[in-house]
């Protein structure tokens, strides 16, 4: 048996688990969402061997910006926001992290440390590759290196529709961000598209780049148009047309 990996307060401790050859969902996982999914299967089940499992309380960090970047990390469930603070101190959400996704590539390639931290909206079960074990494999395969670059690049754009967002009124930011999310973590049901990530009222202020209380008006707004419906931490999308059409408003 080895050892699952409890972060608490920046510090952890370990407990028994089951051993990583029976959880098929994060071999899956990793395939279908990073680099691992060009490895040739012994390789693929060799690191899966020497992974790690962790799970992150509600409220706490799974690192901070200034941290060693000495690993790549798979989120397994829930949910986490990705933020810095500005010279004054502002808080800035630079994206949300849920199921599937992938962090810390640019640790991997670089050697340097975290450019951001990561704080967990909900518990949160995470797969952790140490770069050791990685970069040896990015060095002799040039076709798993260009995998990392393109999910680089993916992350690249998705930064830059953030700074256009800058030029838009306070309403077409809220939808635009709304949007991305949708797109991100959105589930279809019977009512709309769901955005559920226990981002609170704040987070997502931060994420749009404005105050609480402008992002509480523009959703209030969206809301009275008939567009999104909103209940305590979740989003429903109604009208996404509607929505990407009020996203292109400009500043007049």
């Amino acid at each position: 048996m080895d050892a699952t990996l409890i972060f608490k307060s920046g510090l952890y401790r370990k407990r028994q688990r089951q051993p990583m050859s029976k959880t098929p969902l994060i071999q899956d996982l990793l395939a279908r969402n990073s680099f691992i999914g060009e490895l040739d299967k012994p390789i693929t089940e060799e690191l899966m061997a020497v992974g790690e499992k962790a799970r992150i309380a509600r409220g706490e960090s799974l690192f901070y910006r200034g941290d060693p970047g000495d690993s790549l990390i798979l989120v397994l469930g829930g949910s986490l926001k990705i933020w810095n603070t500005t010279a004054d101190g502002q808080e800035v959400v630079l994206g949300f992290m849920t199921a599937g996704d992938v962090i810390g590539e640019i640790a991997v390639l670089d050697g340097g440390t975290r450019s951001a931290t990561a704080t967990a909206m909900t518990d949160v079960d995470v797969f952790r590759l140490h770069s050791q074990l990685i970069l040896p494999i990015l060095k002799r395969d040039a076709g798993v290196m260009f995998e990392v670059v393109r999910a680089l690049c993916k992350k690249t754009r998705a930064s830059s529709l953030i700074i256009e967002d800058a030029r838009r009124v306070v309403r077409a930011r809220a939808a635009s961000a709304i949007i991305r999310l949708m797109h991100q973590v959105g589930v279809r049901t019977a009512n709309g598209t769901e955005i559920n990530i226990g981002a609170s009222q704040s987070d997502l202020a931060h994420y749009v780049g404005i105050s609480r209380s402008n992002f509480n008006r523009a959703v209030s707004e969206l809301e009275r148009m008939g567009v999104l419906r909103k209940d305590n931490r979740v989003l429903t999308i109604i009208d996404c047309e509607q929505l990407k059409q009020l996203a292109q408003d400009s500043v007049p």
